[in-house]
């Protein structure tokens, strides 16, 4: 019983590194439960309408999912914010209620303004759509003026609720974060070293695999682990970052320097892995030989496999081809374990990291600015209410009671900011929508009539809708919420399946519209918002690494390198929230290249930073040759920014080690030799 648990345990944490999405939808079914209740029965007891219920669930529900600075104290800010407009929203919709053109007129207006302030960030995104959710709810719920005074305490209540929920009864604990994420970080490392050793038993037999024009299954499975591996790295990289430390030198920087040491050493070795393939002759027992080596450097068995053992492995293999590829190999299989052996994480480690770290969530950096005249918050505004106002006249031409649902589909895929973004949360939403659909009908006609199970299963509902609206916020959202709506209307005695089809029907309505109108009205590409956010931040990075020769030894003196290592900073996250449509998880967009390139721009940034600040470069090198080599760093990054301008792909360097890489890291020649690597791994992905 212990061993099931502990692989459950060690596949949720794999599918859910530090386990965020579980926390946050734990939290927020707490704070959902407590304000239905605390509403219903406040409203029993003072004789106000049931539906506040509903409203306060929806306020606390938006709370939870959408208030997300990247700082604690601005998370707590912002949600003390945003009931007061809010519930101006909400009492200005029930005010208008007699005049039911300047009612829509009005929601026209919050819609361009909740969608055109996000370009003043995460803050703002949270407010414009909890405020825009306030005046819609207003919209379908049956309240009256008599109400006004009842609403604005619902909704000052609920976010009040989700604010205790998240930050007094189960808040984020950075030491348990980071913990959590270093267990999810060996065993997404364990499980690439397996896939490594896997491949090269299956090469074994396969002399044919040398020809193959494409990698075998088993080697294509190693490649999507290292995916895998890189974007738990990025994640640990961004908790890192979102701390109040106005120093430069962060003393998270070592930290997420020993995490790059490792990605660095595993990529070296899948790559000289696979030139194993190339060898001219094969020696019997070869890949088997190495496929043990490499599983025997899986973490929790280091201890288990002897020195003596592990050379011994070497040794044979060493005997059995003096090829240089497997010179190459023998290298970068003791490069990691000597990775592994002295660059472990210790409880020092963390300890040093939490004390430096005041904020304990992901952070979102403002969208990437487009080359066009207008802001691309403000070309979307113009989409999202023109959309809204579309689907709403034909909603309400198919309905005059439910054409909200296809003006909140309309307005919902707009939350993201591009042509390709929009349309992929169109099919999910839709997809998700008939599958919730599906599911609530046939979980209602299965428990008709047991309100308490069908209540429960509710909930359960708004557990995993909340789970679901970090991975795939489209899909989950609107599938889980689906299947909540036809279990409520059968608790209600409502549920048929005209409204069934309804719902659905008012859905294809406003993603159809939502989608013509971001491919038609002011389209924006997500690709090439992505390009011209690398390109940016490669000129960046350029500029930086060019003036390191004449910075001055003393680091109170770089006040101007500081600043420059700021904007390096900010445009990386602008760089990789263009890339989050395209790389997050059930993205129905091409990925190509973009994940591994984000993660070659993540070390990029890292080793810059530790080469400006932590490195003395007259340790190794005399000022001229270091001059030299940062000069032609500099060159590469220029003409990489003008490859990724001009979408041309750049000459593959598959093995861009050197033969003896420096491992002095408080020397420039290990930094130096990081970048150009990064650099040389960038230039070969296709974005």
């Amino acid at each position: 019983m212990l061993s099931l648990y502990r692989q459950l345990n060690n596949r949720l944490l794999t599918f859910d590194p530090g386990y965020l999405n579980l926390r946050s939808a734990f939290r927020g079914t707490l704070a959902v439960t407590a304000s239905y209740f605390v509403m219903a029965a406040l409203a029993k007891a003072f004789g106000s309408t049931p539906t506040l219920s509903f409203l306060a669930v929806l306020m606390t529900m938006m709370t939870v999912i959408v208030v997300n600075d990247s700082k604690l104290a601005d998370q707590k800010i912002t949600t003390l914010l945003v009931p007061w407009p809010a519930a101006t929203t909400a009492v200005l919709s029930v005010a208008l209620a007699p005049w039911a053109h300047a009612r829509l007129a009005v929601f026209l207006i919050i819609t361009f303004l909740a969608v055109s302030i996000r370009r003043f960030g995460p803050r703002w995104t949270g407010i414009g759509i909890v405020s825009f959710m306030a005046y819609f709810a207003t919209l379908f719920f049956p309240f009256h003026q008599s109400d006004i005074p009842s609403i604005v305490i619902a909704i000052v209540l609920a976010i009040g609720i989700a604010f205790a929920a998240r930050f007094w009864l189960l808040p984020d604990r950075p030491r348990r974060i980071i913990t959590l994420y270093l267990k999810a970080f060996d065993l997404r490392l364990n499980n690439t070293l397996s896939r490594v050793a896997k491949a090269l038993r299956s090469s074994e037999n396969n002399p044919a695999m040398i020809r193959e024009a494409e990698p075998s299954r088993d080697w294509k499975d190693v490649r999507q682990s290292f995916i895998y591996l890189n974007e738990l790295c990025i994640a640990i990289d961004l908790f890192l970052d979102t701390n109040d430390s106005k120093s430069i030198r962060s003393k998270s920087d070592g930290f997420q320097l020993k995490l790059f040491e490792h990605e660095m050493a595993l990529r070296r070795l899948w790559d000289y892995s696979f030139e194993l393939l190339h060898l001219e002759q094969r020696p019997k027992g070869l890949f088997l030989n190495a496929a043990v080596a490499i599983e025997s450097l899986r973490k929790g068995q280091l201890t288990t496999v002897s020195e003596e053992r592990f050379r011994a492995l070497l040794d044979a293999m060493k005997n059995q081809s003096d090829d240089p590829a497997l010179d190459n190999f023998l290298s970068a299989l003791k490069n990691v374990k000597k990775t592994l052996d002295t660059q472990d994480f210790s409880q020092s480690d963390i300890s040093t990291v939490v004390n430096d770290i005041k904020s304990k969530s992901q952070q979102v950096a403002a969208p990437a600015k487009a080359k066009d005249r207008l802001h691309i918050s403000t070309r979307q505004a113009i989409q999202a209410t023109l959309a809204t106002t579309i689907a709403s006249l034909l909603g309400t031409s198919l309905s005059p009671q439910r054409w909200y649902w296809a003006s909140i589909t309309a307005f919902m895929v707009f939350i993201g900011a591009t042509r390709g973004e929009t349309m992929m949360r169109a099919v999910l939403r839709i997809l998700g929508t008939i599958l919730g659909l599906i599911l609530g009908f046939t979980l209602a006609y299965a428990f008709s009539g047991q309100t308490r199970l069908e209540w429960t299963l509710i909930v359960g509902c708004v557990f995993f809708g909340i789970f679901g609206a970090r991975l795939t916020f489209g899909f989950w959202t609107a599938g889980l919420f689906s299947s909540m709506f036809a279990l409520l209307y059968d608790i209600l005695g409502l549920l048929n399946k005209d409204i069934i089809y309804l719902r659905l029907e008012e859905t294809l309505i406003g993603a159809f519209i939502g989608v013509i109108v971001a491919a038609i009205v002011l389209p924006t590409s997500t690709h090439g918002v992505v390009r011209s956010a690398l390109a940016t931040y490669l000129r960046t990075l350029a500029g930086i690494i060019e003036s390191l020769p004449s910075e001055s030894p003393n680091p109170f003196a770089r006040r101007a390198l500081i600043r420059r290592l700021r904007s390096m900073d900010k445009e990386l996250m602008d760089v990789r929230l263009a890339a989050a449509p395209i790389v997050g998880r059930a993205s129905l967009m091409p990925h190509g290249g973009l994940p591994s390139a984000l993660h070659d721009a993540t070390m990029l940034a890292h080793y810059i930073r530790h080469l400006g600040i932590n490195v003395d470069p007259r340790s190794e090198l005399e000022e001229e040759e270091f001059a030299i080599a940062c000069q032609e760093l500099a060159s590469g990054f220029r003409a990489e920014a003008l490859a990724i301008d001009t979408d041309t792909l750049g000459k593959r360097e598959t093995l861009p080690w050197s033969g003896k890489p420096s491992r002095n890291m408080s020397g420039p020649r290990h930094s130096l030799e990081r970048i150009r690597v990064s650099l040389a791994s960038l230039g070969s992905r296709k974005i």
